[in-house]
C-alpha cells in the first residue's frame, strides 16, 4: 500500500496521481483488485471527506472498479471552472515563463504536454504543433516540427539540439519581459549569489522610502551605445530628486542623469532600439533594468496621486467658494 501516492483532493495533482496508479496497474500490480481496494486508505483531507460521503455499497463498488473510481474523482474535483482555467493555463504556457525561467527546452516541452494532457485528448501532431507555437520562434529554424509525426521523436530532437535552443531565454523575439518574469529573475539571482558566496546576496539595501539607502546603482549597460547626446536641460520634477542625486544610472536614451527614461524627449522614437538591445542581454542586466523601471513606475504613480489630490483640493475649494456666494 505504501507505493500508492496520497491524494488530498487538489485538482491540480489529480492527473499526476491517477497516472502513477495507472502505471502500477499496467505493471500487473492490481491482481484481484488488491491495489484498487487499498487506494481509499491513501485519501486524506478533502479527498477523504469526499470518499466517506458515499454509502458503504457505493464505496465497495468503486474499490473494485478503477475506471469507475477515476470517473467519480474527475466529475467531482474537476469542476467546469477548473477545466476552463486549466485549459487556458495549458495554452498560455510559454518557454521559461513565470516560475520556470531556468527550465531547459526538454523540461518546457514535457511541462507543456502534461498541462495539455490534463484537459485535452490531442494526438501527437496537435500537441507538437502547440508546443512549437508556444516556444521561441527561433526554435523552428533549428527543429522543424512539421517534419516530425510522433512525440518521442520530437522530444529526442529537442534534446539533441538543446544547447542551441536554450540560447533563446524568452518566448518572444520582441524583447518584451513580463513583470512576473522580472520578479522571478531578480529573486533567483539573489538566491544564486547567496548560495555561491555563502552570505547574503550582494543586493542594495532598501529604505522606508522605497529606494536604496546606501550604494549606487551601476550602469550595467555599457554595451548599449546611447544614440543621443545628454540633455541635462530636461530636469525631472520627481520630488525625490534626479537619478544623479539618487545614485541611479543615466537615461537609457541620452545618458543624462537629470531625468528618467520615460521623461526623455527621445523615449518614443528610441523605444524599439532599446527593446532590440535588451532582447540579447543577460538575466542580471534585465533584472537591473527592471529595478530602475520599478522606481520610475513609483515616481509615475506618485505623480498621478499628487495630481489627483490637487484636483480634489481644487474641487473642494471651488465648492467652498460656491457655498460662500450663497
Amino acid at each position: 500500500m505504501e507505493i500508492i501516492p496520497e491524494f488530498d483532493g487538489d485538482p491540480d495533482e489529480l492527473y499526476e496521481w491517477m497516472d502513477q496508479i495507472q502505471r502500477f496497474i499496467a505493471m500487473g500490480l492490481n491482481e484481484n483488485n488488491r491495489l484498487t481496494q487499498a487506494i481509499p486508505f491513501r485519501f486524506k483531507d478533502e479527498a477523504k471527506q469526499w470518499w466517506y460521503q458515499f454509502s458503504e455499497a457505493q464505496r465497495l463498488r468503486m474499490s473494485t472498479d478503477w475506471q469507475l473510481l477515476c470517473n467519480r474523482l474527475i466529475s467531482f474535483f474537476w469542476t467546469p471552472t477548473w477545466i476552463t482555467e486549466a485549459r487556458n493555463k495549458a495554452l498560455a504556457a510559454k518557454y521559461r515563463d513565470s516560475g520556470h525561467y531556468k527550465e531547459t527546452p526538454v523540461q518546457f516541452a514535457l511541462r507543456k504536454k502534461k498541462l495539455i494532457d490534463m484537459v485535452e485528448n490531442w494526438n501527437d501532431l496537435t500537441v507538437i504543433a502547440e508546443v512549437a507555437r508556444s516556444a521561441p520562434t527561433q526554435w523552428r529554424t533549428i527543429v522543424n516540427h512539421e517534419e516530425i509525426a510522433d512525440w518521442a521523436t520530437y522530444v529526442t530532437r529537442i534534446k539533441e539540439q538543446e544547447d542551441l535552443l536554450q540560447d533563446w531565454p524568452k518566448h518572444h523575439s520582441s524583447g518584451h519581459v513580463s513583470s512576473d518574469t522580472v520578479r522571478e529573475v531578480m529573486k533567483a539571482i539573489k538566491a544564486e549569489r547567496h548560495k555561491r558566496h555563502g552570505h547574503k546576496a550582494n543586493a542594495h539595501a532598501v529604505d522606508s522610502k522605497g529606494f536604496k539607502s546606501k550604494g549606487k546603482q551601476s550602469d550595467k549597460f555599457k554595451g548599449y551605445r546611447r544614440p543621443f547626446n545628454p540633455d541635462d536641460s530636461n530636469v525631472t520634477k520627481h520630488k525625490k530628486g534626479t537619478p544623479k542625486s539618487r545614485g541611479m544610472r543615466g537615461c537609457i536614451h541620452c545618458g543624462s542623469k537629470m531625468h528618467y527614461d520615460k521623461e526623455c524627449k527621445h523615449n518614443k522614437s528610441n523605444a524599439n532600439n532599446v527593446q532590440v538591445y535588451f532582447a540579447g542581454t543577460t538575466e542580471e542586466e534585465q533584472a537591473s533594468f527592471a529595478e530602475y523601471e520599478a522606481n520610475a513606475a513609483e515616481y509615475e504613480s506618485e505623480t498621478k496621486s499628487e495630481t489627483s489630490d490637487e484636483e480634489k483640493d481644487e474641487d473642494s475649494s471651488s465648492d467652498s467658494s460656491s457655498e460662500s456666494d450663497f
